[in-house]
C-alpha cells in the first residue's frame, strides 16, 4: 500500500470513530441510553491454530515466562480464574 492510501485509511477510521461518538453523544443529549441496548464488548478472539503469534500448547513455558505470565495474570499460567487467589 502506499502512503496516501495508509493515510485515507487512517482519516476513514478517524472520521468513523468520531461520528460514532457524536451519535452517541447525541442520543445522551436527547436523553436516551443507547450504550445500554449494545451488547457488552467481548475480548478479541485468539488467533487460531497455525497462526505464528498463537502458541502451540505442547511448548512448555521458561521460567522467565510463567514468572511473566504469573505476574500478568495474577494466576498461575493454565489454571482457571477460580482456581487463582482472590483479589
Amino acid at each position: 500500500m502506499s502512503l496516501p492510501e495508509l493515510l485515507c485509511r487512517a482519516v476513514r477510521r478517524v472520521l468513523r470513530d468520531v461520528w460514532d461518538t457524536c451519535v452517541l453523544i447525541g442520543a445522551a443529549l436527547c436523553g436516551q441510553q443507547p450504550w445500554q441496548d449494545c451488547p457488552p464488548r467481548r475480548a478479541p478472539a485468539p488467533p487460531r491454530p497455525g497462526h505464528p503469534e498463537r502458541l502451540a500448547d505442547s511448548i512448555p513455558l521458561s521460567t522467565q515466562e510463567r514468572a511473566l505470565w504469573t505476574d500478568i495474570l495474577g494466576r498461575e499460567p493454565g489454571t482457571s480464574r477460580r482456581d487463582g487467589p482472590s483479589v
